[in-house]
């Protein structure tokens, strides 16, 4: 017979999608070019779907990845995280401390993060984060305005492979 599963969260990019059970399990599913639909087995409290590589955080708070691995977007750096995500060919991670770290491909800088405290991470084909105050700084490339965001108060962020969007803290 078949059984429901209930989600926590789920990721979707390009064409694959991942999701996190209540569980704790990380599921995918879609394109499988890269192994980037079959997660590995364990328990996790969050998963995130990449442009051909996926990232989850273990309950013990080491991130794992799989998928493509040709720019180190799947090998992270050894550390305890709290979010964690997965871009076009970088991945960027906050860890308990407080500060962001990125791995994988840095050609426009995408990777290397300002050393200051954040709140939240979001990677794409760029990377910002949310800073304490709820201002946003954003690196890496900037061709089309997307790592210059607007001097307002965020309480989220989320960036795309060449856009970024926010939700600002007005009501």
């Amino acid at each position: 017979g078949t059984h429901e599963v209930g989600w926590a969260s789920v990721s979707t990019v390009n064409s694959f999608t991942c999701g996190l059970t209540t569980a704790g399990s990380a599921l995918c599913w879609g394109e499988n070019l890269f192994g980037e639909a079959v997660a590995p087995p364990g328990t996790f409290t969050a998963v995130d779907a990449g442009y051909y590589h996926a990232c989850a955080i273990t309950t013990a708070g080491p991130v794992v990845c799989w998928g493509t691995d040709r720019n180190g977007q799947s090998s992270p750096p050894e550390d305890t995280f709290t979010t964690v995500s997965a871009g076009e060919e970088h991945s960027c991670g906050l860890t308990t401390a407080g500060t962001v770290k990125c791995w994988g491909a840095n050609g426009d800088g995408q990777s290397n993060p300002p050393a200051r405290t954040f709140v939240s991470v979001s990677a794409g084909g760029h990377s910002c984060g949310g800073t304490p105050s709820g201002s946003v700084e954003c690196w890496g490339a900037n061709n089309w305005g997307q790592s210059t965001p607007p001097s307002e108060s965020f309480t989220m962020v989320s960036a795309g492979r060449d856009h970024t969007c926010g939700l600002t803290a007005a009501k």
